[in-house]
């Protein structure tokens, strides 16, 4: 890795990519690279829009912009070398993979939720296919 590379680190603001970002952000201090958050909300295919004036996604996207303003806070995050970028979409790993190429992310640094049997078959594994697809080195923390 060299002087200022991006790691990309997606979050649902769960506690997998809690810990992914804080892995990120300890790579990021000794490399002197940047962390950018990835939030994906889902598109159109999972919730349709209702028109008569009612923003779903807008309401959505301004969530998750409240949500990394308190983990901002609570980890005290430097806001020049921590950034928040959204996407709307259904195909989560083909978004982070576009995403990182955007960016020329190094790496992406991603949480894995642990989904075993028939929930793994059946959700299939944003990290595996995210492993398959990129570019660049990712690293799945678990």
């Amino acid at each position: 890795m060299a002087r200022g590379d991006v790691f990309l680190v997606p979050v649902d603001f769960s506690r997998g990519s809690e810990k992914a970002l804080d892995y990120a952000l300890k790579m990021a201090r000794e490399q002197d690279a940047k962390v950018v958050s990835l939030h994906v909300v889902p598109a159109e295919a999972i919730y349709p829009q209702t028109g008569a004036g009612f923003d779903l996604y807008g309401l959505m996207e301004r969530d998750a912009r409240q949500n990394f303003q308190k983990l901002i806070k609570r980890k005290r995050l430097d806001r020049k070398n921590s950034t928040l970028v959204l996407a709307r979409g259904t195909d989560f790993p083909a978004i982070i993979v576009r995403q990182a190429k955007r960016l020329g992310a190094a790496m992406i640094v991603m949480g894995s939720h642990g989904r075993t049997g028939l929930r793994r078959f059946i959700l299939g594994s944003v990290a595996e296919r995210t492993l398959r697809y990129a570019d660049c080195p990712v690293l799945i923390i678990k």
